[in-house]
C-alpha cells in the first residue's frame, strides 16, 4: 500500500510541476499581449519625396539641351501645385500638374522652366527630354557652381 501512496505523490508531483509550467509559461507568453499598442495607425506605404525644380530655360535643341542653373525649388508636390495655381490659368495647367504628380508618387523629381512652349503665352514647361532620361540635374557640375545658394537649402 505505502508502494501506491509513494507512485501517487510522485506522479502527483511530476504532473503538478508539469502543469506550473505549462500554467507560468502561458502567463508568460500572455503578459506581451498586454503591451500596450500604438492607436496612431502606422502607414504601410511611407509618403515618396520630391523637388521639383524651376530651371533657366536650357539651352541646345530637343534632345540635345543642357539646364545650366536653378531658379527656385519646390519640396514636395503640395508646394507646387500651390505655386501652380498661383499663377492662374496656364494653357497647360492639367498637364503639369498630372506629370508633376505622377513623378512625385513615384518618388522621382522634376525639372521644369518658365518659358514658351509651342504656343505664344508663356508658362513652366515639363519637357519629357529633360526629365525621362535618367539624369540628376542636380549632380551636373555647371548646374552645381551656378545654383549652390538653392541646393544648400
Amino acid at each position: 500500500m505505502s508502494y501506491k501512496v509513494i507512485k501517487m505523490a510522485i506522479l502527483g508531483s511530476s504532473a503538478s510541476a508539469i502543469g506550473g509550467g505549462l500554467v507560468s509559461g502561458y502567463f508568460a507568453l500572455s503578459e506581451k499581449d498586454k503591451i500596450p499598442q500604438s492607436s496612431t495607425p502606422i502607414s504601410k506605404t511611407s509618403q515618396k519625396s520630391c523637388v521639383i525644380y524651376d530651371m533657366e530655360e536650357p539651352e541646345g535643341t530637343i534632345n540635345h539641351r543642357k539646364f545650366k542653373k536653378i531658379k527656385q525649388k519646390f519640396e514636395g508636390k503640395n508646394a507646387f501645385l500651390k505655386a501652380l495655381e498661383s499663377k492662374g490659368n496656364l494653357w497647360n495647367k492639367e498637364e503639369l500638374r498630372k506629370k508633376v504628380e505622377a513623378k512625385c508618387d513615384q518618388g522621382e523629381d522634376s525639372y521644369i522652366w518658365w518659358g514658351k512652349g509651342y504656343r505664344p503665352e508663356e508658362t513652366w514647361i515639363y519637357a519629357r527630354d529633360m526629365n525621362e532620361n535618367g539624369v540628376d540635374w542636380t549632380k551636373d557640375s555647371e548646374v552645381i557652381k551656378n545654383s549652390e545658394n538653392i541646393l544648400k537649402k
